[in-house]
């Protein structure tokens, strides 16, 4: 199952970002700024983050604690990481 970002993305025809690297990661905050989702989410198995693609990820230069799978009112569950 998909998070709801995921799924507001691919309705409006696109896809989560994906980063694989520093350069890429520059890339999106040079486009979009700070505070970005990306399509890093454990939406299919609590724990287990893969990109929308089902890949994984040795990459982890995200935003403090991130991915926090922050499960709050607030957050509306989280599910997926943000830079």
């Amino acid at each position: 199952m998909k998070g709801a970002a995921a799924v507001d993305c691919t309705a409006r025809g696109g896809i989560l970002a994906s980063i694989a690297n520093q350069l890429e990661q520059d890339e999106v905050f040079a486009e979009l700024g700070g505070d970005t989702w990306l399509g890093f989410c454990d939406c299919a198995s609590e724990g287990t983050f893969l990109w929308d693609d089902n890949s994984t990820s040795t990459y982890r230069n995200w935003d403090t604690d991130q991915p926090d799978n922050d499960t709050s009112v607030e957050a509306g569950g989280q599910q997926c990481t943000a830079i």
